[in-house]
């Protein structure tokens, strides 16, 4: 009965004054196809005889065939109105039988003769016919040719048609010139092709509305370089595959370059700006690139501020990337007002930050203007709690960029990695506080230093710290091949320190092929390095370790020879990846290829401190060897040591022989190097914890557990950390429920480093973030004991962090977190129905409700609902949790998921930016907006709407995740009365 009532609401009178749908129809040209009636709805060829049969989506149909002449089907739209109205949204269902029949969907313009496609007839006078097909780079109309019933929807507004192909011209077209005197609206199904085939027209709407979301309606060019396509190319979206507008882009560009001499400048106009009360935002989303990888150019959005007659950066710095990417930059909580000009007219600039000929492209651009919310107080967690603990950083976009490597003292964590600003890799260094993760200032610039020795590929890859320097350790590419880079800086401001090295660097080529440093340690006189050295061959790497004076970085000559120590094992790669040393001797860890491997294999060495010789007492010769598999994968990645023990973790190749690679964990006496076999029965502990390679990356240890971080699966990886009792290898099952906790990032994201300090955690790695490719740092500090986020204070935690998006940010990203809650047959608190997916099985979730200021205009009838969001479910193992949005509907109608209606899609481990837009198609909730009864989701009387992020697939309970919330914002369309 509930869903009865629904659809029982009286309708309102207003809706007629924005709804159009066919009057009346004539066939001008072709000939009228057999009329059907004994036969069910079908999805072609149902043909009721005429205008009729387009009057909704219902597999009835008005059919006709061509003639040597073509066709040409007119539909008549009478009682039109548009009531203020900013934009038509027109919407049809159309099947050919010919793609022979290349088709143009027009519609009359009864005022202007100004560039029409077709010149005015005898059912279109005083102007012209205008394609609403989408347009290709040299302004040809894209014809619909699929013989596949589909349905199309166009948005024209003033400035949809534009001349040219260098940017483009808009060709004023107010609304008005689409409806007659007679308040009709005309629209025709025209081709002049002559193949015989039948044209099928289900259904035809039309709406006009204000809506707040808008393309393109004019294009300046303010730089030198002339510009290629036309701004119509960066509508939403012009699709030029299959004439409408879709949700996919299409590579026809809007292409802006610089020159020699000068950037790429330009800007977009968005016309007939509306707002109503509580509009706060200007969301900007943009699939962009650059016509080439051009090293060092970068280039920005802004928008235009009327009131102090300056332009505002919008987007932090894109690289350019030769592939597009979808970004979106917003600016929330302004007044909306001083972005708006006398013409209503909002300017997106696009701007290059260097001089390049390179061209800047846009593939589409749409804004978007809303209300996000102003009241972190009005927020509501109704399932899981708040949680905090999680920091993301991007500091180039599109490029990759990781997080490689950590160091920690008793108040801040020293993150080492690369970013690939300006498109090529550099090193990278933050230095942050323990406590709330907040940049240390006075660290560098703003707690980050950069270093670019090189246009190719630098990174760092190993970091140690003394009370009053940082080492850092890696490579550079300089030369034409990697080689040995360290760098020693100053704790407290990050400047190099000139006494060490050439001006504190520390730069060794061994050979002319891939050089690189994985591990370097330090003492209270000596910095140790370890890393390989390829003078053998390029696939014949060998272990090189080196010592170095701290203060000076010159070479121990009394260590090894002359400072080095080299082994090479065999005919393969033999790369130490961890160093450690105590008082009396140095540890390397890493592959060897030596005979009695077999295949590569795990290696330790223990060496004197001084000498660098071998200590015998250690496995008889110093050197301990294993081989866990036959396969190619087995690889110490890890060492931790204390007064009697040496901790090893990496990977074997066991499961299969091959791959894929499982996590091996072992613990061996520090003096004799023997297999300690209290723990885990044998010394060892082994876990495969997905289908593909898995391996351990970093260990670390307090008094009581082992905790060892990596990832599951080398190509979609999850990050993960196990808890190990130090003793036993027991798995500490306090830790997350089961010993286990699952970090996403929405790809291929792993754990690189971790360390331990007093009751926390902190894990360092890289995710794919959002876009998929833009790889980003990943920081996560946890309880020690529980494994659980912390639940303040590091990182954000309210929802005033849902308030902003930017997708291009090369600053600390911020989220909601919502840690979630096991269900409960005796719960604790209320909450609201379907915040979980309310089936029978006892399983985690979390829900959160942001409200929204919103007042509908007191001078119109609302039409539809916008929305926007970026959010993820997290980590949930095997079971792939979801999370999804909703919009409150306050009639009490809605009870499909407890009261509110579900919009955008379902997100699972991926940070999602979901819109109407990226929705797509002509249903409710698509391109058109919210459609059904959308007046019902505003509380009319607080003048405020509500959005919900509920769990629709609940996660396992030992998952202990939390899902987060990037980015929420509403908006109304509305008719004007």
């Amino acid at each position: 009965m509930k869903k009865a009532a629904k659809e029982f609401v009286k309708p309102k009178t207003a809706l007629a004054n924005y709804q159009f749908v066919p009057t009346g129809g004539q066939l001008v040209v072709g000939t009228e196809a057999i009329v059907t009636s004994a036969a069910a709805a079908a999805t072609e060829g149902i043909n009721v005889g005429s205008w009729n049969g387009t009057l909704a989506d219902d597999n009835f149909q008005w059919v006709a065939t061509t003639t040597a002449s073509g066709i040409d089907i007119q539909l008549i739209l009478g009682g039109a109105q548009l009531n203020g109205a900013n934009k038509l949204i027109i919407q049809t269902e159309i099947d050919i039988d010919s793609a022979a029949t290349a088709l143009a969907i027009q519609i009359c313009d009864w005022s202007d003769a100004t560039s029409v496609d077709n010149a005015e007839d005898a059912q279109c006078t005083g102007g012209g016919w205008r394609t609403l097909n989408t347009k290709n780079a040299s302004q040809a109309a894209v014809t619909w040719t699929s013989v596949t019933p589909t349905a199309l929807q166009w948005h024209i507004y003033n400035g949809y048609w534009s001349t040219g192909t260098t940017g483009g011209s808009a060709v004023n077209t107010p609304l008005s010139n689409f409806v007659n005197g007679s308040n009709q609206i005309r629209i025709r199904y025209f081709s002049t092709d002559s193949t015989i085939s039948q044209v099928a027209v289900d259904y035809l709407r039309v709406y006009a509305v204000v809506d707040p979301i808008y393309s393109p309606g004019d294009f300046v060019n303010q730089g030198s370089g002339t510009a290629a396509g036309h701004y119509g190319n960066a509508n939403v979206v012009g699709n030029t595959a299959s004439a409408q507008q879709t949700t996919t882009g299409d590579a026809v560009h809007l292409q802006v370059p610089g020159t020699a001499g000068s950037v790429a400048d330009f800007y977009l106009k968005f016309k007939n700006i509306k707002t109503y009360t509580g509009m706060n935002t200007i969301l900007v989303a943009t699939d962009t690139s650059c016509s080439a990888a051009t090293n060092g150019l970068q280039y920005r959005f802004a928008v235009r501020n009327f009131t102090t007659s300056s332009w505002e950066d919008i987007s932090s710095s894109i690289d350019c990337y030769a592939t597009d990417v979808f970004y979106q930059f917003a600016k929330n909580n302004v007044t909306i007002s001083n972005y708006i000009n006398g013409s209503s007219e909002i300017w997106i600039r696009g701007y290059g930050l260097a001089n390049s000929t390179t061209n800047l492209r846009l593939d589409q651009m749409y804004v978007m203007l809303g209300t996000t919310n102003t009241d972190s107080a009005s927020c509501e967690i109704s399932f899981g709690s708040n949680s905090s603990g999680r920091m993301a950083s991007n500091p180039s976009s599109p490029y990759a960029d990781q997080f490689t490597a950590v160091a920690i003292d008793s108040t801040s964590m020293y993150l080492g990695g690369y970013d690939t600003a300006g498109g090529d890799n550099e090193w990278r260094v933050e230095k942050r506080n323990l406590s709330d993760g907040a940049l240390n200032t006075s660290f560098g610039n703003s707690g980050i230093v950069t270093s670019d020795p090189s246009t190719g590929s630098d990174q760092i890859l190993a970091i140690a710290t003394t009370s009053d320097a940082i080492f850092l350790g890696g490579f550079d590419s300089t030369q034409t091949n990697n080689q040995w880079r360290v760098e020693k800086r100053d704790i407290t401001t990050g400047a190099l320190v000139t006494a060490f090295a050439q001006n504190g660097v520390l730069i060794l080529n061994p050979s002319a092929n891939q050089d690189r440093i994985y591990g370097i340690a330090v003492d209270a006189a000596s910095l140790y390095i370890a890393g390989e050295d390829r003078t053998p061959a390029t696939a014949n790497a060998q272990w090189r370790i080196q010592k170095h004076d701290i203060t000076t970085g010159a070479t121990t000559t009394a260590f090894g020879t002359n400072g080095v120590l080299y082994n090479n094992s065999g005919s393969s790669n033999d790369i130490p990846y961890a160093v450690a040393v105590d008082s009396s001797s140095i540890y390397i860890a890493g592959v060897a290829s030596s005979t009695s491997q077999g295949t590569l294999g795990w290696k330790v060495e223990k060496h004197d401190i001084t000498t660098g010789a071998t200590t015998t007492a250690f496995d008889t010769d110093g050197v301990w060897e294993m081989d866990p598999s036959t396969g190619a994968l087995d690889e110490i990645r890890a060492m931790s040591i204390d007064g009697t023990s040496i901790y090893l973790a990496g990977m074997d190749s066991m499961p299969g022989g091959a791959t894929p690679a499982q996590w091996r964990i072992q613990k061996h006496d520090i003096t004799t190097g023997a297999t300690t076999t209290a723990f885990s029965g044998d010394g060892a502990i082994t876990y495969n914890g997905g289908a593909d390679n898995d391996w351990v990356t970093s260990l670390a240890f307090d008094g009581t557990n082992l905790y060892a971080a990596g990832f599951n699966d080398d190509d979609a990886g999850t990050m993960q950390i196990l808890a190990y009792d130090n003793t036993t290898g027991a798995t500490t099952t306090a830790f997350d429920a089961d010993g286990i906790v699952l970090a996403e990032d929405g790809g291929d994201d792993r754990f690189n480093a971790v360390a331990v300090v007093g009751s926390n955690l902190f894990m360092g790695g890289w995710g794919s973030g959002t876009p998929t490719a833009n790889n980003q740092w990943v920081i996560e500090k946890r309880d020690s004991s529980t494994g659980l986020l912390v639940t303040s204070g590091f990182g954000a935690n309210t929802c005033a962090d849902t308030r902003n998006i930017d997708s291009t940010a090369t600053s600390t990203i911020n989220f909601w977190n919502l840690q979630t809650e096991d269900e409960s047959s005796n719960m604790s608190h209320a909450y609201y129905p379907m915040d979980t997916d309310a089936d029978a099985v006892v399983e985690e979730a979390a829900s959160a409700n942001i409200p929204f200021s919103v007042t509908a205009p007191s001078n119109g009838t609302i039409t539809g609902l916008m929305f926007a969001g970026r959010q993820m479910a997290g980590a949930s193992g095997a079971t792939a949790a979801t999370v999804q949005l909703g919009i409150q509907d306050f009639s009490g109608l809605t009870s499909t998921i407890g009261g509110w209606s579900a919009v955008g899609s379902a997100n699972t481990v991926a940070m999602v930016y979901t819109d109407n837009v990226t929705v797509g198609g002509v249903a409710s909730g698509g391109l058109a907006g919210w459609m059904t009864n959308p007046e019902d989701h505003i509380d009319t009387v607080n003048n405020k709407m509500n959005v919900r992020l509920r769990t629709t697939i609940d996660g396992p309970t030992a998952m202990n995740t939390a899902a987060m919330w990037d980015f929420a914002m509403v908006s109304l369309q509305w008719a004007e009365t």
